[in-house]
């Protein structure tokens, strides 16, 4: 569970949790990135807010919801 106290940790909140990726699939797409990219991204410790995301939802979470954000658009996927 990400510690409160810090403010570099992903929030617990599974539903914020997923707007989170959302927003950082959103960015990375209009950077030119496409999903396996994305996914090395969140991967990727350098990028502390997407990789304490993916450690928190999971590969296979975290991979569905750059597939779905990819495909059916991020605002549809998060609600925004």
């Amino acid at each position: 569970m990400p510690d409160s106290d810090n403010p570099h940790t992903a929030p617990g909140d599974v539903e914020e949790l997923r707007e989170m990726a959302c927003a950082f699939v959103e960015e990375f797409a209009r950077m030119g990135h496409d999903g396996p990219a994305i996914l090395r991204i969140f991967q990727n410790p350098f990028h502390t807010g997407a990789y304490d995301t993916y450690r928190a939802l999971g590969h296979a979470a975290t991979a569905a919801i750059i597939d779905q954000c990819l495909t059916k658009g991020w605002r549809r996927v998060c609600g925004s």
